[in-house]
């Protein structure tokens, strides 16, 4: 029990994961609650050693490879942006401003020591090119 004002209230506390699911192709059969990380060609596969970087975890399985998983995540957001520079999938990436031209979009590069880790690349792309970027709900510093 809390006191708000001169009234005893008792307080729920509300929670919510806000994690982002997303549907991926999984390169081989994987279970729900699987952790997965994602692939160079863009597909997930099952977390094998301890230097693989979590992706998200199943929440929906399937039942052979080459179909799609979904995997909740921990973006707050897939958006498209400008690359600056040239940038792989499943690279760490950080903002480094605004799009001059055209739509302005966020540009994002690809994360090195020291820098704020502010997103994950789903996608490729050359220098100036769109890039889909998986925005993290928290940042890190390399």
């Amino acid at each position: 029990m809390y006191t708000i004002g001169t009234t005893p209230k008792t307080i729920c506390k509300l929670e919510e994961s806000y994690a982002l699911n997303v549907g991926v192709v999984a390169d081989a059969v994987l279970q729900r609650g699987a952790i997965v990380k994602l692939n160079t060609d863009g597909t997930v596969s099952a977390i094998e050693a301890v230097t693989d970087k979590p992706f998200g975890m199943v929440t929906a399985g399937n039942k052979k490879a080459d179909e799609e998983v979904t995997v909740q995540t921990e973006f707050s957001a897939v958006v498209r942006c400008a690359a600056d520079g040239a940038i792989a999938i499943g690279d760490n990436l950080s903002c480094s401003g605004i799009q001059a031209a055209g739509e302005k979009l966020s540009k994002f590069k690809k994360s090195v020591a020291t820098n704020v880790v502010s997103g994950i690349a789903l996608s490729e792309a050359a220098d100036g090119e769109s890039v889909m970027v998986g925005i993290l709900r928290t940042s890190s510093i390399l």
